[in-house]
């Protein structure tokens, strides 16, 4: 309450002011500005949170005492008017009006330095709005600006001026450690210039401090992103089961329904803009490959051998080939051209010892080659599958580059 009465008390002041014109055509004021934190940066309202403390500094040739109370509604005073501000912001501390010597120590080649100058000394913290552009996010870089006008006094009549140049007051901005957070502080820009209003066919100087930002990516990075890629990969590793098992189908599905269900729950920390941005064409790029796998799936299902076909033939192929098979090994033990009819004689090893003693057992396959044997024997349909889980890998892979790169 007492901030409500302590603002209203300083906007009428500046109020009462409007009536008076400035000392000097155009009246040059200096202002000095620090700005304490820039938080909740929002994508949504776009618009951010700044606390920042602003001193004002102007001539007035009516006080010529040092030690001279300053009455804001006995003399001109400017009044401040904040540009892209959502609602008016609050005042932390009361307006303290100060008249003060020394002018040169503060503003090196201000004039005339040997009289008193009038100090405004004031606290804001306020939401003020800012085109974000969200089109490379969460990889963005955003400039958050303060801008400063005059509303009653266009730029023949008032004139915003740093405390220092430029150089060291973009370097002395901010205080030591300054930090937003989710955000690096890249450098901050000031820019005085008249800003033209077709409305009114004037110009009015503007005093802008704009913040350069680059967003960090990291909590996007492996929240967002690291877990729809894990997921999709884990459907494409689906290939793995054999074409008759419905569970393919069904398993991409689920994943399916998980990666709806992740992004869903991610989505309330993503900015809602009418555009896509690149984390959007990257969850869209994953619900499309997901959905092709499930079309693989479905097509490779539809076109499988049906369940009985063939089963004659290939019993008939099994029982030849093992009838040829003991054909053979009669034969071979026998050591004659008999037809197999023929009673051939029982073979009996030389010994007891097993063959291996002799230098011809069977050793057992390594790892290897027991799988490139397996690959050697694998089905068109099983080579067909490898064929697609390298497609979507890479795919993929070069899709999501391609977002972020």
């Amino acid at each position: 309450m007492t901030a409500l009465l302590m603002a209203v008390a300083l906007l009428g002041s500046l109020a009462a002011a409007q009536d008076f014109d400035p000392p000097a055509t155009p009246q040059p004021v200096y202002v000095q500005m620090l700005i304490n934190s820039i938080e909740k940066i929002d994508g949504v309202e776009q618009q951010f949170t700044a606390d920042f403390y602003l001193s004002l500094f102007w001539y007035e040739p009516a006080i010529t005492m040092f030690n001279a109370t300053f009455d804001p509604t006995l003399y001109w005073v400017p009044d401040l008017d904040f540009q892209d501000v959502n609602g008016a912001p609050t005042t932390e501390l009361p307006g303290d009006y100060s008249v003060i010597g020394g002018i040169t120590d503060i503003i090196p080649g201000a004039t005339p330095a040997d009289q008193p100058w009038i100090e405004f000394d004031q606290r804001f913290n306020g939401n003020f709005k800012t085109p974000l552009d969200l089109h490379t996010f969460p990889f963005d870089q955003q400039s958050p600006a303060i801008k400063i006008e005059s509303a009653n006094f266009n730029a023949s009549k008032l004139l915003w001026l740093p405390v220092t140049e430029e150089g060291v007051f973009e370097g002395t901005l901010l205080p030591p450690n300054f930090m937003v957070t989710e955000w690096d502080v890249v450098r901050t820009d000031l820019y005085i210039f008249d800003y033209y209003y077709a409305a009114f066919d004037e110009f009015y100087n503007r005093f802008q401090v704009s913040v350069y930002l680059d967003r960090q990516p990291n909590y996007y990075m492996f929240k967002v992103v690291a877990g729809s890629i894990l997921l999709v990969y884990m459907c494409i590793a689906i290939f793995a089961l054999e074409v008759e098992e419905a569970d393919r189908m069904m398993g991409t599905l689920t994943c399916f329904l998980a990666l709806i269900s992740f992004v869903f729950v991610s989505s309330q920390d993503l900015p809602k803009v009418a555009y896509l941005t690149r984390i959007d064409k990257f969850c869209f790029l994953s619900f499309i490959f997901v959905a092709m796998m499930m079309f693989v799936h479905a097509i490779q299902y539809m076109f499988r051998e049906p369940e009985g076909e063939g089963e004659g033939d290939k019993d008939k192929e099994k029982k030849g080939g093992e009838e040829g098979k003991v054909v053979v090994e009669l034969q071979s033990s026998t050591g004659s051209d008999k037809p197999a009819g023929d009673k051939p004689a029982d073979p009996k090893p030389a010994d007891d010892k097993p063959a291996a003693a002799h230098g011809g057992g069977h050793h057992e396959e390594g790892f290897i080659a027991r799988n490139m044997k397996r690959i050697k024997n694998m089905s068109g349909t099983r080579w067909r599958d490898w064929a697609w889980v390298i497609f979507f890998s890479v795919a993929y892979a070069i899709g999501v580059g391609a977002i972020f790169a």
